[in-house]
C-alpha cells in the first residue's frame, strides 16, 4: 500500500462524494487512482511543506496514466480521481486549479437536480406532517423516537439519521442561557486522542422541539442509527404520511429537498446546516470586571530589552529550564514567577508558562490532569537543545514558522511529534506568539485546524477603552494599538496586512466620513497571504471612525509610503511590540486567554456576513438577534451605505444570490465559500432567523390554541391558557371574546420564553434599546480634559499639534526616536522641582531658534541643570555653553566649574571676560533638526506649564 493510501481512506472518499453528490462512485477505482498518483504525480500529498494545493501538473501526470487503460476501466478511474479531488476541496480544503473546480459547479448542480426529484415527497411529508401536528397537539400521544427524529429534522435542520441518533441519545445537547435555546451537536469523525478537545456545533432550538426533547429524553430511551431508521420508516408508511419508497438511504436526501423546497434555502446554506462538520462552535469563559481592570493594568509593560535587537547575541546550547518544579510542587504553581524572558532563548519561559497552564488549568478535556500526563506533556526541552528560540524570532512570524518546521524536521517518533503539536498549540495562545499558524504544521490529508472564537461589540468596546485609556502607554501609543485593533474588526485584516498598510493605502470618503478605502497589496514590508491584492470598503461607526481619522490627521505630512501605524522611523520589530502586543493583550484581559488577535478579523467577518444577510433577506436587526450593540451596523440603512459601493444604487433584488457571497468573499480574501463557513462563521444557530424565515424566536408569527397550551405546558383542555396570554400580549388582553376566539394571535418565540422562563415580559413588540449614547473616544484618549494636563513632552506636542492644527509627523517621529523612543518617561517630581529654580527665556537671533539658561555658574545651579536636561528623553537637544566673567574673578575656577559639572565630551563652550558686572552662565537648548522654530516655543511652554505645575502644587 502506498503512503497516500496510509494517509487517505478510500471508504471515507466513496462515501462523503455519494454524501454531497448523489453519484456512486467505486472504492477500488479510488484505491487505484491513489497508488498511481503517488508514484507518478500529486506529490503535495505527502510533501513536507505541508501545502493543501494541487497543481495543473500533479493532474496531468495521472490523467496520462488513466488514458492509457484500454478497458471501460478508464471512466471509472476518471470519476475517482474526481471523488478525490471533490474530497480534497471540499473536505479538507486544498487549493484545485480553477479547470477543476468550474467542474464542481456542474456536480453541485446535478446535486440539486436530484434532489428536485424528490419534491414530491418531500411536499407529501411537510403535508402530512402538519396534519400530524395537529393531532398531536390534541392528543398528546406518547413521543416516540421517530416522532422526535422528525420533528428536529424539520423544525431545526436537515439532519441525517446519524446525527439524529446522536442527539435523541445525548442527555446534555440542550443549552439553555437565560432564555436562549440551542442543540448542541458532537461532529462525526474517527476517534480523537484522549487530549484533544471534541468539536462540536451549535443550532437554534426552538421552543416546540425543546419541549418534544425534553419529554422525550424523560423516558432515557436509547435508540441506534438503524434502529431510527426501522422506526422512522414504520411511522413513515402509516397515515398521514404514507410516504412511498422511503429508506434509510433515501431519507437525508428526502428531507434536504423538503427544506430546499420550504424554505427556499440559499445551496450553500443548505450543505451547511445539513452537515453540522462544516462549523464548529466554542465556549465563551466568564471573567469578572476585576479581573479584567487587574490584567488591562499591564498591556503596555514592557518585558524585553530593547537593546536585544541592536546587537544579537549567539544562542546558548542548552538553557536552563525549570518548569518541572510545578508538577512537583501543584500548590505552588499560582504563585510561581516564570523566568525573565532571554535574548538568546524564550524557550524556558515559555514551557514554564505551558506547564503552569497544564497544572492550574488542565487539558481540554479535564480540567485536572494527573502529574503523570503534565510531566508527559511538559516533558519537551530536549527537542530544544539545539533549536533555541531567540526573543527577536519569536515575535517574527516568518522566523517562527522557520524554527518550529526545523523542530518539527528534527523529530523522528510520533510520541515526541504529538507533545511539540501539543506545544505549538499552546504557543498560537501566547500573547508574544499568537501569530503562529497551527495549519501550517498539520499533515495535508488531515481535516484543517480551526480556532473559532468571535469578539462581540460589547467586548471592543472594552477593548478599546482599554488601549485607550490606560497610562502606561504614551498618548501616540494608545492612538495607534486603538486604529490597529479597529481596523483589524472592521477592515477584517491579519496582523501582517495591518504592519504593511501604508498612508497611501488607506482614506476615508469625503461624501460619508464612517466610510473608508483600504488597498491590501504588496509593499516592501511584504505580500499578502493569498499573494493577490484585494480593495476594502469598510463602514465604521462614528466613534471608532473618529479615532482612525484622528491617525490619519496626524499622519497626512508624512510621507505616502511609510507605515500607518507608528512613528515614521520605527523598526518592523518596534512596531509589533508596542502596537500588536499591547492589542493582543487586551483582547486576551476582556475576552480569555485562549483568544488571538486573529480573532478580530474572525469577528469583523462575522459582522460582515450578518450585513451581507440582512441586506439580502430584508430584515431588520430587532427581527434576528438579541444583540442590541449592533443593531445601528445591521439596520437598513447601515447594510445599504455599507455595500453601496458594490450596488451603486441599484436593488439587492438584482443580484443573484450567489454573487452576494463571492463578492464578500473577494473583500475577506478568500477564493472559497467553504473557507469562510469553517474558519471563520462558527456555529449556526445565529443564521436560523434567515434560512428558516418567519420562525426566528423574535420574529412574529401565528400559534394555535392547543399549540400554545402545549408549549406552555398546559393540558390539552386547560382554560387557563385565555389568563397566561394576557399576561404575555396585551394585544390580546385588548382583544374582544369573539376576536380572541376568531382572529389569529401574533407572538414572539422570545415572548413566549420570557413568560415560561420567569424573565420579565416585554411591554412592547419590539424590542428597545438599552445602550448609552456613544463614547467619545477621542475625548477619552485626551483625558477628560480640555487642558494640557500631561509632563509628557512628547505627549503635550501631540496634543498641541491637534490643538493648533500645525502637524508635522516627521518632526515629532524624530524627537520621539531621540527622547528613548518607547521607554521615554514623563518628568519626575525631582525634575519638575529643580526646573522651579531655573530661569527660562525664547531667543531667536539669527533665525536660529533656542532656549536659554541664565545663571550663575556654580555646583548647585549644575546639579539643578543636569538633574532636568541630562536625561535620555533631550538626546534631540544640543547644549552649548557662553561663559561670561567679570575681569576681576578667577578664571581658571570658573572654567574647571563648567568642565566638570556642565558641559560633556565634545559639547561647544566659550569664554568672554567683560571688564564689569556679575560673572553668568548662559546655556543654549537647541533643537539637532533645523529651522524648528515652533518646536523650541513648545519646548519653552511645555517646561513653563510644568513649573506652573509645582507652583499649583505648593
Amino acid at each position: 500500500m502506498s503512503k497516500v493510501n496510509s494517509q487517505l481512506n478510500a471508504e471515507n472518499i466513496a462515501q462523503y462524494y455519494i454524501q454531497h453528490t448523489m453519484q456512486n462512485v467505486d472504492v477500488a477505482s479510488i484505491e487505484w487512482v491513489l497508488a498511481h498518483w503517488e508514484h507518478h504525480g500529486a506529490t503535495q500529498l505527502h510533501s513536507s511543506s505541508m501545502q493543501r494545493e494541487l497543481k495543473k501538473s500533479d493532474f496531468n501526470q495521472i490523467n496520462k496514466m488513466i488514458n492509457r487503460v484500454p478497458t471501460g476501466k478508464r471512466k471509472h478511474y476518471a470519476r475517482a480521481l474526481q471523488g478525490i479531488t471533490f474530497y480534497l476541496s471540499d473536505a479538507l480544503h486544498w487549493t484545485i486549479p480553477d479547470q477543476q473546480a468550474s467542474k464542481f459547479n456542474d456536480l453541485n448542480l446535478q446535486f440539486y437536480d436530484r434532489l428536485s426529484q424528490r419534491l414530491d415527497q418531500a411536499r407529501n411529508l411537510n403535508k402530512a406532517y402538519k396534519e400530524f401536528l395537529d393531532t398531536f397537539f390534541k392528543e398528546r400521544h406518547e413521543i416516540s423516537s421517530a416522532f422526535a427524529a422528525l420533528v428536529i429534522a424539520m423544525e431545526v435542520a436537515p439532519l441525517s439519521l446519524n446525527h439524529l441518533s446522536m442527539v435523541l441519545n445525548d442527555n446534555a445537547c440542550i443549552e439553555r442561557n437565560d432564555t436562549s435555546l440551542c442543540l448542541r451537536i458532537e461532529h462525526v469523525k474517527a476517534a480523537q486522542p484522549q487530549d484533544e478537545a471534541i468539536r462540536f456545533t451549535r443550532y437554534h432550538l426552538p421552543l416546540f422541539v425543546y419541549r418534544i426533547l425534553t419529554g422525550y429524553q424523560a423516558r432515557q430511551i436509547n435508540v441506534t442509527e438503524h434502529g431510527l431508521a426501522t422506526q422512522l420508516k414504520q411511522l413513515l408508511d402509516n397515515e398521514p404520511f404514507l410516504l412511498a419508497n422511503f429508506s434509510k438511504k433515501s431519507w437525508h436526501f428526502i428531507i434536504q429537498s423538503l427544506w430546499m423546497e420550504r424554505n427556499d434555502v440559499v445551496p450553500s446554506f443548505l450543505k451547511d446546516i445539513s452537515y453540522p462538520e462544516r462549523h464548529v462552535a466554542f465556549i465563551k469563559p466568564e471573567i469578572s470586571s476585576s479581573e479584567k481592570a487587574k490584567n488591562l493594568k499591564s498591556i503596555y509593560e514592557q518585558d524585553w530589552d530593547t537593546q536585544w535587537f541592536e546587537s544579537f547575541i549567539s544562542p546558548s546550547k542548552l538553557s536552563n529550564y525549570s518548569h518541572k518544579k510545578l508538577i512537583k510542587n501543584r500548590s505552588f504553581a499560582l504563585e510561581a514567577k516564570a523566568p525573565e524572558w532571554a535574548q538568546d532563548d524564550v524557550l524556558p519561559a515559555m514551557v514554564f508558562y505551558f506547564t503552569q497552564d497544564l497544572v492550574i488549568h488542565g487539558g481540554p478535556r479535564k480540567e485536572v490532569l494527573a502529574s503523570v500526563s503534565i510531566y508527559k506533556y511538559s516533558n519537551i526541552e530536549s527537542l530544544f537543545y539545539e533549536h533555541p528560540l531567540p526573543f527577536s524570532h519569536a515575535i517574527d512570524q516568518e522566523l517562527l514558522h522557520e524554527w518550529a518546521h526545523k523542530v518539527l524536521d528534527s523529530i523522528n517518533n510520533k510520541t515526541n511529534l504529538e507533545q511539540f503539536y501539543r506545544f505549538l498549540t499552546f504557543l498560537s495562545c501566547h500573547w508574544l506568539t499568537d501569530h503562529l499558524e497551527l495549519s501550517e504544521f498539520e499533515p495535508p490529508t488531515s481535516l484543517p485546524s480551526v480556532d473559532p472564537f468571535c469578539i462581540s461589540m460589547l467586548e471592543l468596546h472594552e477593548i478599546v477603552e482599554g488601549l485607550i485609556t490606560q497610562t502606561q502607554g504614551h498618548l501616540f501609543q494608545r492612538l495607534c494599538c486603538a486604529v490597529t485593533c479597529i481596523l483589524a474588526y472592521f477592515a477584517m485584516l491579519r496582523r501582517c496586512e495591518i504592519l504593511h498598510l501604508r498612508i497611501q493605502d488607506i482614506y476615508h470618503n469625503s461624501g460619508n466620513a464612517q466610510c473608508f478605502y483600504l488597498f491590501i497589496r504588496k509593499t516592501e514590508g511584504g505580500s499578502t497571504k493569498s499573494r493577490e491584492s484585494r480593495s476594502i470598503y469598510a463602514t465604521l461607526p462614528e466613534e471608532f471612525a473618529k479615532i482612525v481619522r484622528l491617525l490619519l490627521f496626524y499622519k497626512k505630512p508624512a510621507p505616502v509610503n511609510t507605515p500607518l501605524i507608528g512613528y515614521i522611523t520605527e523598526k518592523p520589530h518596534e512596531r509589533q511590540l508596542h502596537y500588536l502586543l499591547p492589542v493582543t493583550k487586551a483582547i486576551k484581559a476582556i475576552t480569555g486567554q485562549q483568544t488571538r488577535f486573529h480573532h478580530l478579523r474572525h469577528s469583523g467577518i462575522k459582522l460582515f456576513f450578518l450585513q451581507g444577510l440582512h441586506l439580502g433577506y430584508g430584515l431588520e436587526p430587532e427581527q434576528t438577534t438579541h444583540d442590541e450593540e449592533i443593531h445601528n451596523l445591521l439596520n437598513s440603512d447601515a447594510t445599504s451605505l455599507r455595500f453601496d459601493y458594490w450596488l451603486e444604487g441599484r436593488s439587492i433584488s438584482r443580484y443573484n444570490d450567489n454573487l452576494l457571497l463571492d463578492e464578500m468573499g473577494r473583500q475577506i480574501g478568500h477564493k472559497y465559500y467553504a473557507t469562510t463557513r469553517w474558519s471563520y462563521l462558527h456555529g449556526i444557530e445565529w443564521l436560523y432567523p434567515f434560512y428558516r424565515q418567519g420562525y426566528g424566536e423574535l420574529q412574529a408569527r401565528t400559534f394555535t390554541h392547543p399549540e400554545l397550551r402545549y408549549l406552555l405546558g398546559l393540558d390539552a383542555t386547560s382554560n387557563d391558557l385565555s389568563r397566561q396570554l394576557k399576561i404575555i400580549s396585551p394585544s390580546y388582553a385588548n382583544k374582544t371574546l369573539s376576536q380572541r376566539q376568531n382572529e389569529l394571535l401574533y407572538l414572539t418565540e422570545d415572548r413566549l420564553k420570557r413568560w415560561i422562563f420567569n424573565r420579565p415580559t416585554l411591554t412592547t413588540t419590539t424590542m428597545t434599546s438599552t445602550l448609552q449614547p456613544s463614547v467619545n473616544y477621542v475625548k477619552a484618549w485626551m483625558g477628560h480634559s480640555n487642558n494640557i494636563a500631561t509632563l509628557h513632552f512628547l505627549d503635550f506636542i501631540l496634543l498641541k499639534m491637534r490643538q493648533t492644527k500645525y502637524i508635522d509627523m516627521p518632526l515629532l517621529s524624530y524627537i520621539w526616536a531621540n527622547s528613548g523612543k518607547h521607554r521615554y518617561f514623563p518628568l519626575t517630581q525631582k525634575q519638575v522641582t529643580a526646573l522651579s529654580h531655573l530661569p527660562l527665556s525664547l531667543c531667536t537671533e539669527k533665525s536660529k531658534a533656542s532656549l536659554k539658561l541664565e545663571l550663575a555658574c556654580n555646583v548647585k545651579n549644575a546639579q539643578l541643570f543636569n538633574t532636568v536636561f541630562r536625561t535620555a528623553q533631550w538626546q534631540w537637544l544640543n547644549f552649548s555653553f557662553e561663559l561670561t566673567i567679570n575681569r576681576k574673578t578667577n578664571k581658571t575656577r570658573q572654567l574647571t566649574l563648567l568642565n566638570t559639572h556642565f558641559t560633556k565630551e565634545k559639547e561647544s563652550f566659550k569664554c568672554i571676560t567683560q571688564p564689569e558686572g556679575n560673572s553668568q552662565l548662559t546655556i543654549s537648548l537647541t533643537p539637532k533638526i533645523q529651522s524648528k522654530e515652533w518646536i523650541v516655543e513648545q519646548l519653552l511652554c511645555f517646561l513653563t506649564f510644568a513649573k506652573q505645575q509645582k507652583e499649583r502644587s505648593l
